[in-house]
Formats: structure tokens, C-alpha cells, sequence
């Protein structure tokens, strides 16, 4: 509880200072009201002892609130966010920090990464300042608060991602081609071949469709052929490893090489 212990009886409140009586005829000392809180801190924090100011909103815990009007009511100046004097050339109270956060910096960032996000075939993100609010402030940005004041809080918060489910043009793969084209022993069945490379064409205008999609979407940032959308949250953490392994696999056609003819029959 935030109410004096040690000599409640020299405290008291007048009409616009606080009293301090050190008592043996001493002549009482008075010290002038702080300018109130404005507005009224809103109780949505977990953790005691602090007060988060919003874009001017303030927050603290149940606890805090509650402690800081029983501070007002016995006389305690001490145990405030408010600080009063000068006393002796010294100010008093303000044991109670104030953390400011300006969410003006966090709608510019969202800004700057909307055009690379739509580079990566993002559709949306779920940004904290932006949702759901609660009295006014944004639930996501008062749950990441909470998060990092309460060292008993494991897991961050979650962000939310609205992926695109790429469309591609086609499979690409020529086994099944192959497999319905194969040459029998000792014979060219032309048809088959004239299959078989319209086959091999027709994959490689399907790649070269996608791989321009691709493109258009890493340059242009345009929304990709698909199916819709999915909607992930991820939660970032730091021990993951920032250095990725990355497999590229290319493919490139470099001739067509028709079956041996010795001593085959051509059809």
C-alpha cells in the first residue's frame, strides 16, 4: 500500500498545498499542489508502479490507480507521478514513472513497409497501432505494453499476416510426358517426339508465365494470379537465426537429343 506508515499525523492537505508539520511548535511547511493528471489514467496496464502516457492517454495498473488516490486522500505527496516544490531547492514526489510512447513514428514504419510487404505477395498486416481498441487505445499496441513490462510474460504478442496463395500457370514437370512419349527399342515414333517437344514448349511458356508473375510482383508490386488468401500470426523471437540457407534450383534447356536410330525402324 502506497499510505505513510512513518508519522501519517504530519501530512495533510489544505485548501490548495499540501502540509508538512514537523511538529514542537516548528512553523508547518507548505508545499503547492502539482497540476492534476489530464486525463485520468485509464486502469488497462498489468504491471504496478508505472504509468505509460499514449499520444497523451494514461495508463496504469487497478493496483497503481488505487494507490495513487489513497496517496491524494492521506496527505502522501511522495508516492505520485506528480512532482511538487521546490523544497529547500529540491523537488518532491515523482516516484511514479512516466513512459511516453508517440504512435505517430509507428504509422510512418507501417507506411514505409506496405510497398516492400506487397513486394513479397503480402496482402495486409495487422499493424499495432491499427484493429480492435480498447477505451480508445489500439488493443494490439496495449497487449505489446504489457508484454514488455511484464518480465513474467513469455510469449510477445503475435502479428498477423494476410499472405497471398499464389496461382501458378501449370505443373512442370515433363515425367509424366516422358513416360507417355517413350521411344519403344530399335523404333522412332515420330508422333511421339512431335508430342513430346510441344510438351517440353508448352512447360516452358507455363514457367516463363509464372517466373514474369513473380517478377511483376518483386518490381511492381502487383497483386499475383491466385487463390484467395491466408491468414497467419507469427510471433518473432530473438534467438532466431537471421542467416537463412537459400536453394536455388535452374533449369535451362540446352538441345533435344533424339534416341539412337541404328539399326531402329522410324514410323
Amino acid at each position: 500500500m502506497a499510505i505513510l506508515n512513518n508519522n501519517p499525523q504530519q501530512y495533510s492537505k489544505g485548501t490548495n498545498e499540501w502540509i508538512v508539520s514537523a511538529g514542537g511548535g516548528a512553523k508547518p511547511l507548505t508545499i503547492p499542489f502539482a497540476p492534476p493528471l489530464t486525463p485520468a489514467p485509464l486502469p488497462l496496464l498489468e504491471t504496478d508502479g508505472i504509468i505509460v502516457s499514449i499520444d497523451g492517454v494514461l495508463l496504469c495498473s487497478p493496483k497503481t490507480l488505487t494507490d495513487v488516490i489513497e496517496s491524494e486522500v492521506s496527505g502522501n505527496f511522495h508516492y505520485s507521478p506528480l512532482k511538487v516544490g521546490p523544497v529547500e531547492g529540491k523537488l518532491m514526489g515523482g516516484s511514479i514513472p512516466i513512459l511516453t510512447i508517440n504512435t505517430t513514428q509507428l504509422a510512418l514504419k507501417g507506411e514505409e513497409r506496405d510497398l516492400k510487404n506487397r513486394n513479397a505477395g503480402v496482402d495486409s498486416v495487422d499493424y499495432l497501432y491499427e484493429g480492435e481498441l480498447v477505451n480508445g487505445i489500439p488493443k494490439s499496441l496495449l497487449n505489446q505494453i504489457n508484454y514488455f513490462l511484464n518480465e513474467n510474460k513469455d510469449t510477445p504478442p503475435a502479428d498477423v499476416f494476410t499472405l497471398w496463395n499464389w496461382k501458378f500457370a501449370g505443373d512442370y514437370s515433363v515425367d509424366v510426358l516422358v513416360t507417355a512419349t517413350k521411344q519403344r527399342d530399335n523404333f522412332l515414333d515420330r508422333a511421339k517426339l512431335t508430342e513430346f517437344l510441344g510438351g517440353v514448349s508448352q512447360r516452358l511458356r507455363l514457367l516463363r508465365e509464372d517466373f514474369n508473375a513473380i517478377k511483376y510482383v518483386f518490381f511492381n508490386a502487383t497483386t499475383p494470379p491466385n487463390n484467395g488468401y491466408t491468414t497467419i500470426a507469427r510471433v518473432a523471437s530473438a534467438e532466431e537465426d537471421s542467416t537463412h540457407t537459400v536453394l536455388f534450383k535452374t533449369y535451362d534447356t540446352v538441345g533435344l537429343a533424339l534416341p539412337p536410330v541404328t539399326g531402329s525402324t522410324v514410323v
